[in-house]
């Protein structure tokens, strides 16, 4: 039963990572939002939308990876933490025959998929900020070049 405690902690902590990855990506609508209003592009403008190029850029580079990666994760650990608690239940260790590895595979299971959906929704959300920044920048660069 401790495998499975263990198992469903560390599946919390992947969870909660790839939450934290898809908050990150939701956060840089903010700096979208900053230069969205128009406004005349003067220099120190422009240095601005530079600067804040590279911050979406990096800020959007990993969007996917991370969560995908928690969920391959995820899946692995409960599939570990239920070979262990099997190779108690051979020795005839275990309390409760078949629950724990049961628990601790299944709870693998949900954690790779609820990391899946973070990933596919960071990744979709990345898409959407991507096009609009890129019709951002368009647009800031035809009223500088008029």
């Amino acid at each position: 039963m401790w495998w499975t405690l263990l198992a469903l902690c560390v599946l919390a902590g992947l969870f909660i990572e790839s939450y934290r990855r898809w908050l990150a990506v939701k956060q840089l609508w903010g700096v979208v939002a900053r230069f969205r209003d128009g406004g005349t592009p003067d220099a120190e403008r422009i240095a601005d939308l530079n600067e804040a190029t590279v911050d979406v850029g990096s800020g959007l580079a990993l969007a996917g990876v991370v969560p995908r990666s928690c969920a391959k994760a995820s899946l692995s650990i409960g599939a570990l933490a239920a070979l262990l608690q099997t190779a108690d239940l051979v020795r005839g260790d275990a309390q409760l025959p078949w629950l724990s590895p049961a628990i601790s595979f299944l709870g693998g299971c949900v954690g790779a998929f609820g990391c899946a959906v973070l990933g596919r929704a960071a990744e979709a959300e990345a898409r959407r900020l991507r096009s609009e920044w890129a019709a951002l920048i368009r647009r800031s660069s035809r009223d500088v070049a008029s």
